[in-house]
């Protein structure tokens, strides 16, 4: 019941932000929406934000946890970014808002899960340490964030396919260069410990 009623108030918050900026939106008509009262929704979340915090945090839980080994890159963006078209007026709103740093954490926390995976498939038998493949997946992290947040923004007018393809190919591109780079930078790193 307790998993059904918190669900019940992020749903309900989410459509609202569909149809509203983030600092329109009151406790009261979230509280209408999901059919609950305030104490419970006081029981859950301390505030709006915290709703906000927590809804983005269990995207981030459910997305680690859908994760199919046999995807490639393309599709793991590709899941990254769904989520943000599935809620697309919302995401504007709350990219719009002073908490868009949610989105970027999520895009953090989704992007990083997945290129950390394929830089260490691709990593493999090469002796870059730790911090050199950390290195990698914060470069790539950042990349992809930066594009993704143009592509928000209306900055970037591709489509989201061929947006998606470019990042793609160009990791796939870049990847093992980038090990390579790093390991001749880097000699006295060559060994895991």
């Amino acid at each position: 019941m307790a998993k059904y009623t918190q669900k019940a108030i992020i749903e309900s918050f989410m459509e609202l932000l569909k149809k509203k900026s983030l600092d329109k939106i009151t406790v009261k008509e979230i509280i209408e929406l999901a059919e609950i009262n305030r104490n419970t929704f006081y029981y859950y979340f301390q505030d709006i934000y915290d709703l906000l915090d927590s809804a983005f945090k269990e995207e981030s839980v459910k997305f680690r946890k859908e994760t199919d080994l046999n995807n490639d890159f393309y599709q793991e963006y590709l899941r990254t970014v769904n989520f943000l078209l599935d809620h697309n007026d919302a995401i504007i709103h709350i990219y719009n808002s002073r908490s868009r740093d949610v989105i970027k954490t999520y895009l953090e926390s989704a992007a990083g899960y997945f290129i950390g995976r394929f830089v260490n498939e691709s990593a493999e038998g090469s002796g870059i340490s730790q911090k050199g493949k950390d290195y990698i997946v914060y470069f790539y992290t950042d990349a992809i964030i930066g594009v993704t947040l143009r592509w928000i923004e209306g900055r970037m007018k591709e489509s989201k396919k061929v947006l998606m393809k470019t990042v793609s190919d160009s990791f796939n591109a870049t990847v093992n260069e980038m090990i390579k780079t790093y390991i001749n930078g880097h000699p006295e790193e060559l060994r895991e410990i």
